[in-house]
């Protein structure tokens, strides 16, 4: 009994450390307090690690709270280790807060948000305002709050401000040159300047500045540009100790009541609710349609719980800007509750998806890194060898101990991220011209990734709204079992003036009347002009306000009959319907008109079930009622190509992810339409997706989903306003034409990029390889030659890899999407390798020639190289390999234009081959003295000259021919053969759906049909143009469906 105590305890100890559970902002709490005796331990630690350790640990906060602090329970702990759900950790410190004995709390801020200790659960709550109240608790705010309650509710909640830090210059170059490749630059720029080779380590401390620079200015120039965005204040009218009073909007918190203004324009700084009148609000800055939006008051129901994303038609939210305010007759002002401030507000939401971005698609950089961990394993043995070879000469311990670390240089290309920054710039630049914007050009790689592009469907593949074409009416008969259409649209609407679906069009809607035009639903407004049907002048049209008991919201009128909206349910996505209550003041009673969705229009409307449409499909167990049409023929014949798109809806999808995830990883894997989906559902949709192994796209138009859009590997706003921040790329218009243009760019950065990278390493391991045959012979090549190879031969091509423009065409295949694979790993090591053993051979070649003069012991020779034969003869045939690499490794089609089609990087390869030509061919004098080549037979350089050429034509055709379009096929052969399994967990699933012949051995056919299979039925991809309709939940598949 004991032990299953300790365990509920562990258990409930475990819950306590856990805030946000079950949210995409869940965190893990670890708390710490101070200990002296560690502090001093770390700081003995710095010492003895000569500063090391200060900047291990400033890479690792987490690891020096570790060290110096005592790990203790929540209520006691002073800092906070917080670490998210990918893993990242935080530090935090716990803060204080004590007006009297009676209101003190603890709490610590963690991404702009505050969490409160929650003393009597013993845990930390993120702070709320009133959402997630029930309806009824906001409107007994209606009387406002008092000052004394205004006070505390000020020091809990904070400023009602969104304050964006701009750090300040020194700070960020700070946390810029202190990062592992800035650190290793530094490094190899040292052991350079030691060695008097300034030259190139000039250069790199240049390119060095000139990237911190601008990373600095970018950021600082992003920070400013958000704090002027965002950061407002206004004088706004609140209810305090029931007077009206002026304050500043940073005083206001939540439960403070607001009086709009009538006839002024303001800009709103907080998510209030509206309990009195309507008005009508700009939602541009978070929506980005510049279409006015009309506002109502909440229903005050005891049962509903208040959400913003649900009551979006109630709500006025931070960062809108109000039009028009309308309140009736009866109301003297029109009112609003203050529900949530600062950062927890719609705007301030928006503000910390931008400062604390989902974590972006980091493949590339953790590639890198594996990458730069093997280099330094090769790199051992090569040190090792350098210290025994300039060993067995004179040299000093010192000098030699110096060459061995600079061999350290050579393991990592020290200008890789100038380059792939050019590379992602050039990109980034191509894709402004097509109106393309991308705030970060690193995310451009990422959408060359992707292998799943998602489409939001309204305002992105579909436009916003349809037009009205006409009314077919529909006829009762006697028998109200019998009825009919008739077959032809009526247009003219004066025809059918007193009919009933007329004053449906003219009354169920939530359009107000703005400076004489219609603002509201564009929908709306098409079906409202159609009737011919106006809003009502009071005086104009003789209405008598005693007829009412309470101001209607509007009143509509043909000049006939008139039509008074007394009580109006706004359209609501998650109701899927709109409900207004009406009075016909022309014959005196009462309508109750509903429109919406077939199916929710029906589950109201009983006379509906004597409509019958007959449908045809089929199920699947436990989710679905059969087909209802006795005349449905699912008979097949074998072997008959089965065509079918997978296709669910939103309650659907959150029906199958809670009750089995097996199915759901199914659908997900096979799916083409996910309908009717809440912003939730398709961020949860792009996650299972990703964790299935994909790279996602994801195209919308920045209104509801923006979350989806951040969490997207590529996600594309289609949108210009301040929400498309939030996603990498924005598109001016609105269609989905940048698609394929992001795309191709994205294919085209992400060959270069790792063409670059292809580059840069064979750049550094063959003269590496030249290097080290030379340190055999007690000599290194001169700083000339190290000038001439590394600034004039290296360091233009790689810069210009991105220059090339994409393919004109979005081929079928994908690119290699890991530098890592066997493909670019044989690619490159072949070509280290092959390179080297020319050298060897040209060396042994060299050495048996009987003009060839050996170099003498000599002390001075490590750092001051003399003339001699061996550099020239390795040199001449290095320099030709860097042409070669440059041709062979930069892509072309599918991917990249034609590799004549870059002028400049023809012009550079082109001149660099003539440099190399003329000081192996040529051999003019003043560049063999500043190269320290010894002249040498020119029988002897017409043989290295011709090994080079052959060199070429045969690494052209292995790398274009042979691995790029042979291996991989090989291999696909292979691992079939092998039965060897995808480390993709989406190939899995597909093998999975193989094996079970789904969902076909799941279909259930209606009992008065056949259906027959006998699993050689073949299947084809969603790609196909017919479709097998399929739905999952029982509410959908009804006789009284529309």
């Amino acid at each position: 009994m004991s032990l299953l105590n300790r365990n509920i305890e562990q258990k409930n100890d475990l819950e306590s450390n856990r805030v946000n559970i079950g949210e995409d902002d869940e965190l893990t709490l670890q708390g710490y307090e101070p200990s002296f005796v560690r502090s001093l331990g770390l700081f003995i630690l710095y010492i003895l690690s000569c500063g090391i350790f200060v900047i291990l640990t400033s890479w690792r906060p987490g690891m020096k709270i570790r060290i110096a602090n005592r790990q203790c329970s929540l209520e006691h702990a002073k800092l906070l280790i917080v670490r998210d759900k990918h893993g990242n950790e935080f530090i935090e410190k716990v803060h204080s807060s004590q007006r009297d004995q009676s209101f003190c709390f603890k709490y610590f801020h963690h991404k702009k948000l505050k969490y409160v200790w929650k003393n009597e659960y013993k845990h930390f709550e993120k702070l709320k305002g009133l959402e997630s109240q029930r309806c009824s608790v906001i409107y007994s705010q209606a009387e406002g709050a008092t000052w004394s309650e205004a006070e505390l509710k000020l020091d809990l909640y904070g400023q009602n401000s969104i304050e964006i830090e701009v750090l300040p210059i020194w700070k960020l170059v700070l946390d810029e040159v202190t990062g592992p490749f800035y650190l290793y630059q530094f490094f190899i720029c040292s052991i350079w300047l030691l060695q008097l080779y300034y030259q190139f380590a000039t250069c790199i401390l240049l390119l060095s500045i000139l990237s911190v620079a601008t990373h600095v200015w970018q950021t600082r120039k992003q920070s400013i540009a958000l704090r002027r965005q965002v950061q407002s204040t206004s004088t706004v009218s609140v209810v305090r100790d029931n007077r009206l009073v002026k304050i500043s909007s940073i005083e206001l918190v939540p439960g403070d009541v607001l009086v709009l203004p009538k006839h002024s324009q303001m800009n709103f700084e907080c998510d209030a609710v509206l309990l009195t009148g309507s008005c009508i609000v700009d939602e541009s800055m978070l929506t980005g349609e510049s279409v006015p939006v009309p506002k109502i008051a909440l229903v005050e129901n005891v049962n509903s719980i208040y959400s913003p994303s649900i009551h979006k038609s109630n709500t006025l939210f931070s960062g809108t800007r109000l039009l028009n305010v309308h309140s009736r007759k009866d109301e003297d002002e029109v009112k609003a509750v203050v529900v949530r401030t600062g950062f927890s507000t719609a705007k301030g939401e928006l503000a910390r998806s931008i400062l604390f971005p989902i974590q972006a698609n980091n493949n590339l950089k953790k590639q890198l890194i594996k990458m730069s961990a093997i280099f330094f394993v090769i790199g051992l043995p090569c040190m090792g060898y350098t210290a025994y070879a300039l060993k067995r000469f004179s040299y000093t311990t010192a000098e030699v101990l110096l060459i061995v670390i600079d061999v350290g240089t050579f393991l990592i290309p020290p200008v890789l991220p100038a380059v792939l920054t050019s590379i992602n710039v050039h990109g980034q630049r191509r894709l402004k011209t097509k109106g393309i914007y991308c705030l970060n050009p690193r995310m451009i790689t990422c959408s060359g990734e992707v292998d799943v592009m998602c489409f939001d469907k309204t305002g992105t593949l579909t436009e916003d709204t349809i037009d009205f074409a006409g009314i077919i009416p529909w006829k009762n008969h006697d028998n109200d079992d019998e009825h009919s259409f008739d077959s032809s649209p009526i247009t003219d609407l004066e025809k059918l003036n007193d009919d009933l679906i007329v004053k449906s069009m003219a009354a169920c809607h939530s359009l107000v009347q703005y400076e004489g035009n219609f603002e509201g639903d564009d929908l709306d407004i098409k079906l409202f002009t159609a009737t011919g049907w106006r809003f009502a002048d009071l005086q104009q049209d003789h209405i008598n306000w005693n007829e009412f008991d309470k101001s209607p919201e509007r009143i509509v009128t043909n000049g006939v009959s008139t039509i008074a909206i007394v009580k109006q349910f706004p359209f609501e996505s998650f109701l899927q319907r709109m409900l207004v209550i009406g009075k016909d003041l022309t014959v005196g009673r009462y309508l109750a008109i509903i429109k919406g969705a077939p199916e929710i229009v029906a589950s109201f409307y009983t006379k509906l079930k004597s409509l019958v449409v007959k449908y045809s499909y089929v199920k699947f167990p436990n989710y679905a009622l059969p087909a209802n049409d006795s005349n449905a023929n699912f008979e097949m014949a074998e072997n008959i190509p089965f065509n079918y798109h997978l296709a669910i809806d939103g309650d659907s999808f959150n029906a199958i992810r809670n009750d089995d995830q097996q199915l759901l990883n199914w659908i997900v894997a096979k799916g083409a339409i996910f309908a009717r989906m809440s912003p939730d559902q398709k961020l949860n949709l792009i996650n299972l997706l990703q964790k299935q192994g994909h790279s996602v796209g994801m195209c919308g138009d920045g209104a509801n989903d923006c979350g989806a859009l951040r969490a997207a590997d590529a996600g594309i706003s289609l949108s210009l306003a301040e929400a498309s921040v939030a996603s990498p790329f924005t598109y001016k218009k609105k269609d989905i034409s940048c698609v394929p243009l992001l795309l191709k760019e994205g294919r085209c950065t992400l060959v270069a990029t790792f063409g670059a990278f292809k580059y840069q390493v064979c750049y550094c391991f063959i003269l590496l390889g030249a290097v080290l045959i030379l340190f055999w012979y007690g000599t290194k090549p001169a700083e000339g030659t190290y000038v001439f190879v590394d600034i004039i031969l290296n360091l233009l091509p790689p810069m210009l890899f991105g220059t090339t423009k994409p393919y004109h065409k979005l081929v079928r295949r994908k690119p290699i999407r890991n530098i890592l694979s066997i493909v670019p790993q044989i690619s490159m090591f072949s070509f280290i390798l092959l390179q080297v053993a020319i050298y060897v051979f040209v060396t042994y070649s060299l050495v048996g020639k009987p003009w060839y003069e050996p170099m003498a012991d000599n002390s001075t020779y490590i750092m001051d190289p003399p003339v001699n034969h061996l550099s020239y003869a390795i040199f001449s045939a290095n320099m030709m390999s860097y042409v070669v690499s440059a041709i062979i490794f930069a892509p072309g089609p599918p991917y990249r234009e034609q590799f004549f089609a870059n002028k400049k990087y023809i012009s550079v390869v082109t001149l660099n081959f003539l440099l190399i030509g003329m000081a192996t061919m040529v051999a003019p004098q003043f560049l063999l003295d500043f190269l320290k080549f010894q002249p040498m037979p020119f029988d002897f350089r017409l043989q290295i000259f011709l090994i080079s050429i052959g060199n070429f034509v045969f690494f052209f055709l292995w790398e274009k021919l042979f691995l790029e379009q042979i291996l991989g096929q090989i291999i696909k052969r292979i691992k079939k053969k092998m039965n060897m399994k995808s480390s993709k967990p989406y190939k899995s699933i597909l093998e999975e759906i193989d094996c079970q012949n789904w969902p076909f051995n799941d279909i259930i056919a209606p009992s008065s049909s056949s259906f027959h299979t006998n699993g050689n039925m073949k299947r084809r991809s969603s790609k196909s143009s017919d479709s097998l309709p399929l739905n999952l939940m029982n509410r959908f598949i009804n006789e009284e469906m529309l």
